[in-house]
Protein backbone atom coordinates (compact mmCIF):
# COMPACT_ATOMS: atom_id res chain seq x y z
CA UNK A 1 0.00 0.00 0.00
CA UNK A 2 1.39 3.28 -1.24
CA UNK A 3 2.10 5.98 2.06
CA UNK A 4 1.60 9.31 2.14
CA UNK A 5 5.51 9.88 1.97
CA UNK A 6 5.96 7.94 -1.62
CA UNK A 7 3.45 10.93 -2.55
CA UNK A 8 5.56 13.90 -1.06
CA UNK A 9 3.91 16.65 -3.39
CA UNK A 10 0.10 15.93 -2.71
CA UNK A 11 0.02 17.70 0.98
CA UNK A 12 1.04 21.12 -0.37
CA UNK A 13 -2.19 20.96 -3.06
CA UNK A 14 -4.93 20.90 -0.15
CA UNK A 15 -7.19 24.11 0.14
CA UNK A 16 -9.43 24.21 3.51
CA UNK A 17 -13.07 25.30 3.20
CA UNK A 18 -14.12 25.17 6.57
CA UNK A 19 -12.12 25.82 9.84
CA UNK A 20 -12.96 23.65 13.11
CA UNK A 21 -11.97 24.45 16.27
CA UNK A 22 -11.01 21.05 18.59
CA UNK A 23 -12.92 20.39 21.78
CA UNK A 24 -16.04 20.55 23.38
CA UNK A 25 -18.47 22.75 25.22
CA UNK A 26 -20.45 22.82 28.64
CA UNK A 27 -23.67 22.88 30.19
CA UNK A 28 -25.27 24.57 32.75
CA UNK A 29 -22.95 24.33 36.22
CA UNK A 30 -23.22 20.47 35.61
CA UNK A 31 -21.43 17.24 34.14
CA UNK A 32 -22.89 15.53 31.25
CA UNK A 33 -22.29 14.03 28.27
CA UNK A 34 -21.39 16.23 25.56
CA UNK A 35 -20.65 16.18 21.92
CA UNK A 36 -19.02 19.44 20.17
CA UNK A 37 -19.94 20.99 17.18
CA UNK A 38 -18.06 22.89 15.02
CA UNK A 39 -17.26 26.78 15.32
CA UNK A 40 -20.16 28.52 13.52
CA UNK A 41 -19.38 30.24 10.04
CA UNK A 42 -18.28 33.62 10.52
CA UNK A 43 -15.06 35.44 11.72
CA UNK A 44 -11.92 33.40 12.38
CA UNK A 45 -10.19 36.30 14.53
CA UNK A 46 -10.42 39.82 14.88
CA UNK A 47 -7.39 42.37 14.50
CA UNK A 48 -7.68 45.73 16.26
CA UNK A 49 -11.43 45.68 15.48
CA UNK A 50 -11.29 44.33 12.03
CA UNK A 51 -12.36 41.03 10.83
CA UNK A 52 -10.56 37.75 9.23
CA UNK A 53 -13.29 36.20 7.58
CA UNK A 54 -12.83 32.44 7.04
CA UNK A 55 -13.68 33.23 3.56
CA UNK A 56 -10.56 35.09 3.38
CA UNK A 57 -8.53 32.43 4.88
CA UNK A 58 -9.65 30.05 2.82
CA UNK A 59 -9.20 32.03 -0.65
CA UNK A 60 -5.36 32.28 0.53
CA UNK A 61 -4.79 29.10 1.18
CA UNK A 62 -6.35 28.40 -2.43
CA UNK A 63 -3.64 30.57 -3.81
CA UNK A 64 -0.71 29.32 -1.61
CA UNK A 65 -1.92 25.42 -2.40
CA UNK A 66 -1.87 26.97 -6.14
CA UNK A 67 1.67 28.45 -5.78
CA UNK A 68 2.64 24.76 -4.68
CA UNK A 69 1.43 23.25 -7.72
CA UNK A 70 3.05 25.43 -9.93
CA UNK A 71 5.89 24.02 -9.07
CA UNK A 72 5.27 20.46 -9.93
CA UNK A 73 2.77 20.95 -13.34
CA UNK A 74 0.18 18.19 -13.68
CA UNK A 75 -0.18 17.78 -9.90
CA UNK A 76 -3.33 17.87 -8.22
CA UNK A 77 -5.12 20.41 -6.20
CA UNK A 78 -7.19 18.47 -4.01
CA UNK A 79 -9.82 20.40 -1.18
CA UNK A 80 -9.86 19.28 2.03
CA UNK A 81 -12.95 21.13 2.62
CA UNK A 82 -15.23 18.95 4.96
CA UNK A 83 -13.17 18.81 8.44
CA UNK A 84 -12.98 16.39 10.38
CA UNK A 85 -13.91 13.22 8.42
CA UNK A 86 -13.39 14.62 5.02
CA UNK A 87 -15.32 12.46 2.66
CA UNK A 88 -14.81 14.70 -0.28
CA UNK A 89 -10.93 15.23 0.56
CA UNK A 90 -10.86 11.70 0.47
CA UNK A 91 -12.86 10.59 -2.33
CA UNK A 92 -10.74 13.36 -4.97
CA UNK A 93 -7.53 12.05 -3.81
CA UNK A 94 -8.64 8.91 -5.06
CA UNK A 95 -10.27 10.12 -8.46
CA UNK A 96 -7.22 11.89 -9.10
CA UNK A 97 -4.35 9.95 -7.89
CA UNK A 98 -4.71 6.54 -9.45
CA UNK A 99 -2.59 4.78 -6.97
CA UNK A 100 -4.63 6.01 -3.69
CA UNK A 101 -7.91 4.26 -5.33
CA UNK A 102 -7.54 1.92 -2.95
CA UNK A 103 -6.06 3.82 -0.14
CA UNK A 104 -7.88 3.51 3.33
CA UNK A 105 -9.69 6.03 4.06
CA UNK A 106 -8.08 6.28 7.32
CA UNK A 107 -5.10 6.82 5.64
CA UNK A 108 -5.71 9.20 3.59
CA UNK A 109 -8.13 11.48 6.01
CA UNK A 110 -4.93 11.67 8.07
CA UNK A 111 -3.27 13.64 4.89
CA UNK A 112 -6.13 15.33 4.77
CA UNK A 113 -6.32 16.78 8.22
CA UNK A 114 -2.14 17.36 8.19
CA UNK A 115 -2.73 19.34 4.72
CA UNK A 116 -5.61 21.23 6.90
CA UNK A 117 -3.18 22.07 9.60
CA UNK A 118 0.20 22.70 7.27
CA UNK A 119 -1.98 25.37 4.96
CA UNK A 120 -4.15 27.53 8.04
CA UNK A 121 -1.12 28.25 10.25
CA UNK A 122 0.71 30.38 7.65
CA UNK A 123 -2.18 31.97 6.75
CA UNK A 124 -3.19 33.23 9.22
CA UNK A 125 -0.10 34.55 10.36
CA UNK A 126 0.11 36.51 7.29
CA UNK A 127 -3.62 37.67 7.67
CA UNK A 128 -2.91 38.75 11.21
CA UNK A 129 0.24 40.50 10.33
CA UNK A 130 -1.06 42.08 7.22
CA UNK A 131 -3.41 44.13 9.73
CA UNK A 132 -0.94 44.84 12.01
CA UNK A 133 1.63 46.32 9.79
CA UNK A 134 -1.32 48.61 8.46
CA UNK A 135 -2.42 49.70 11.41
CA UNK A 136 1.12 50.85 12.59
CA UNK A 137 1.14 52.47 9.20
CA UNK A 138 -1.81 54.44 10.15
CA UNK A 139 -1.24 55.37 13.71
CA UNK A 140 2.43 56.77 12.68
CA UNK A 141 0.97 58.37 9.55
CA UNK A 142 2.63 56.44 6.79
CA UNK A 143 0.77 56.48 3.95
CA UNK A 144 0.84 54.65 0.38
CA UNK A 145 -0.78 56.26 -2.50
CA UNK A 146 -2.54 55.16 -5.70
CA UNK A 147 0.04 56.27 -7.53
CA UNK A 148 3.04 54.89 -5.20
CA UNK A 149 0.95 51.56 -5.36
CA UNK A 150 0.84 51.45 -8.83
CA UNK A 151 4.74 51.98 -9.34
CA UNK A 152 5.18 48.91 -6.49
CA UNK A 153 3.10 46.86 -8.70
CA UNK A 154 5.14 47.43 -12.10
CA UNK A 155 8.46 46.96 -10.09
CA UNK A 156 6.91 43.91 -8.79
CA UNK A 157 5.64 42.56 -12.66
CA UNK A 158 9.35 44.01 -13.86
CA UNK A 159 11.52 41.92 -11.13
CA UNK A 160 9.33 39.05 -11.66
CA UNK A 161 9.73 38.79 -15.52
CA UNK A 162 6.38 39.62 -16.17
CA UNK A 163 6.76 42.18 -19.19
CA UNK A 164 3.28 41.73 -20.93
CA UNK A 165 -0.41 41.98 -20.19
CA UNK A 166 -0.76 38.32 -21.35
CA UNK A 167 2.05 37.28 -18.98
CA UNK A 168 0.64 38.60 -16.67
CA UNK A 169 -2.53 37.21 -16.92
CA UNK A 170 -1.57 33.87 -17.62
CA UNK A 171 0.79 34.15 -13.88
CA UNK A 172 -3.15 35.14 -12.08
CA UNK A 173 -4.02 31.90 -13.17
CA UNK A 174 -1.07 29.89 -12.33
CA UNK A 175 -1.19 31.00 -9.09
CA UNK A 176 -4.62 31.54 -8.09
CA UNK A 177 -4.45 35.34 -7.65
CA UNK A 178 -6.46 38.36 -8.50
CA UNK A 179 -5.44 41.45 -9.32
CA UNK A 180 -7.43 42.42 -6.12
CA UNK A 181 -5.02 39.94 -4.36
CA UNK A 182 -2.02 41.10 -5.97
CA UNK A 183 -2.62 44.73 -5.09
CA UNK A 184 -2.66 43.87 -1.78
CA UNK A 185 0.20 41.81 -1.19
CA UNK A 186 2.06 44.90 -2.51
CA UNK A 187 0.50 47.09 -0.47
CA UNK A 188 1.28 45.12 3.03
CA UNK A 189 4.92 44.53 1.96
CA UNK A 190 5.41 48.16 0.90
CA UNK A 191 3.82 49.27 4.04
CA UNK A 192 6.04 46.90 5.91
CA UNK A 193 9.25 48.27 4.17
CA UNK A 194 8.21 52.07 4.76
CA UNK A 195 7.81 50.87 8.51
CA UNK A 196 11.24 49.06 8.88
CA UNK A 197 12.74 52.20 7.45
CA UNK A 198 11.33 53.93 10.16
CA UNK A 199 11.89 51.66 12.72
CA UNK A 200 15.33 49.47 12.13
CA UNK A 201 15.43 47.66 15.49
CA UNK A 202 15.25 43.72 14.63
CA UNK A 203 12.36 42.61 16.57
CA UNK A 204 11.87 38.78 17.22
CA UNK A 205 9.62 36.14 16.47
CA UNK A 206 9.74 35.27 20.07
CA UNK A 207 9.00 38.98 21.33
CA UNK A 208 5.80 39.31 18.88
CA UNK A 209 4.66 35.81 20.88
CA UNK A 210 4.89 37.50 24.16
CA UNK A 211 3.24 41.00 22.85
CA UNK A 212 0.45 38.99 21.02
CA UNK A 213 0.41 37.20 24.38
CA UNK A 214 -0.30 39.83 26.48
CA UNK A 215 -2.77 41.78 24.28
CA UNK A 216 -4.82 38.75 23.22
CA UNK A 217 -8.21 40.85 23.94
CA UNK A 218 -7.05 43.39 21.39
CA UNK A 219 -6.57 40.69 18.78
CA UNK A 220 -9.31 38.22 18.88
CA UNK A 221 -12.58 36.82 20.35
CA UNK A 222 -13.04 34.34 22.62
CA UNK A 223 -12.92 30.65 21.53
CA UNK A 224 -16.21 29.68 21.29
CA UNK A 225 -18.05 25.89 21.35
CA UNK A 226 -21.06 24.44 20.06
CA UNK A 227 -22.12 20.70 22.10
CA UNK A 228 -24.58 18.47 23.30
CA UNK A 229 -24.82 17.71 26.93
CA UNK A 230 -27.08 15.49 28.89
CA UNK A 231 -27.38 16.81 32.72
CA UNK A 232 -28.09 13.17 34.77
CA UNK A 233 -29.16 13.07 38.10
CA UNK A 234 -26.74 10.22 39.19
CA UNK A 235 -23.88 8.22 37.42
CA UNK A 236 -25.61 5.05 37.08
CA UNK A 237 -27.70 7.45 34.42
CA UNK A 238 -24.98 9.34 33.37
CA UNK A 239 -23.21 5.89 32.34
CA UNK A 240 -26.75 4.48 30.81
CA UNK A 241 -26.54 7.52 28.42
CA UNK A 242 -23.22 7.50 27.58
CA UNK A 243 -24.03 3.75 26.43
CA UNK A 244 -27.13 4.24 24.60
CA UNK A 245 -25.19 7.29 22.84
CA UNK A 246 -22.37 5.29 21.98
CA UNK A 247 -24.70 2.47 20.51
CA UNK A 248 -26.41 4.88 18.52
CA UNK A 249 -29.44 6.43 19.69
CA UNK A 250 -30.04 10.07 19.18
CA UNK A 251 -29.07 13.07 21.04
CA UNK A 252 -32.88 13.83 21.18
CA UNK A 253 -33.99 10.58 22.40
CA UNK A 254 -31.61 10.32 25.49
CA UNK A 255 -31.74 13.74 26.37
CA UNK A 256 -35.42 13.20 26.79
CA UNK A 257 -35.01 10.44 28.80
CA UNK A 258 -31.88 10.84 31.48
CA UNK A 259 -31.54 14.90 30.99
CA UNK A 260 -32.98 17.36 34.06
CA UNK A 261 -31.53 20.05 32.56
CA UNK A 262 -34.84 22.01 31.36
CA UNK A 263 -32.91 24.03 28.87
CA UNK A 264 -31.70 21.32 26.99
CA UNK A 265 -33.65 18.08 27.62
CA UNK A 266 -36.07 19.41 24.76
CA UNK A 267 -33.49 20.21 22.30
CA UNK A 268 -31.31 17.13 22.11
CA UNK A 269 -28.63 18.71 24.56
CA UNK A 270 -27.85 21.26 22.31
CA UNK A 271 -25.82 24.28 23.68
CA UNK A 272 -24.41 27.00 21.56
CA UNK A 273 -21.70 29.58 21.32
CA UNK A 274 -20.37 28.31 24.42
CA UNK A 275 -17.07 30.22 26.24
CA UNK A 276 -14.47 28.74 28.55
CA UNK A 277 -15.40 29.10 32.24
CA UNK A 278 -18.71 30.20 31.24
CA UNK A 279 -20.37 26.95 33.23
CA UNK A 280 -19.47 24.43 35.84
CA UNK A 281 -15.77 24.74 36.43
CA UNK A 282 -15.23 21.15 36.01
CA UNK A 283 -17.63 20.56 32.91
CA UNK A 284 -15.73 23.59 31.51
CA UNK A 285 -12.58 22.47 31.83
CA UNK A 286 -13.22 19.09 30.31
CA UNK A 287 -15.18 20.30 27.59
CA UNK A 288 -12.38 22.55 26.10
CA UNK A 289 -9.88 19.92 26.52
CA UNK A 290 -11.97 17.33 24.84
CA UNK A 291 -10.99 16.48 21.12
CA UNK A 292 -13.96 17.31 18.87
CA UNK A 293 -16.88 14.88 18.24
CA UNK A 294 -15.98 12.72 21.11
CA UNK A 295 -17.97 12.08 24.12
CA UNK A 296 -16.72 13.11 28.08
CA UNK A 297 -17.94 11.65 30.77
CA UNK A 298 -19.10 10.64 33.59
CA UNK A 299 -17.63 14.42 34.92
CA UNK A 300 -18.94 15.12 38.33
CA UNK A 301 -20.18 18.43 38.71
CA UNK A 302 -22.35 21.09 40.81
CA UNK A 303 -25.27 19.79 39.62
CA UNK A 304 -25.14 16.45 38.12
CA UNK A 305 -22.95 13.76 35.91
Amino acid sequence: MKSWKSTPALCAFFVVAALIVAGCGSSSSSSSSHKAGSVPAGDVAVVAGNPITKRAVLHWMYIDAKTSAASDPGSPVIVPEDPPEFPKCIAQARAQIPSLAKESAAQIRTACQSAFTSLESPVLDFLIKAYWYQGTAHKLGITLTNAQLQKAITAAKVQGGIKTAAAYKSFLSTYGYTTADVSYKVRVTTLYSKLSKRHPTTVTSAEIASYYAAHKSSYGSAEKLNLRIVLAKTQANANAAKSALQGGQSWDVIAKKYSIDPTTKDTGGLLSGVTANEEDAALSKAAFAAPLNTLECPVKGQFGS
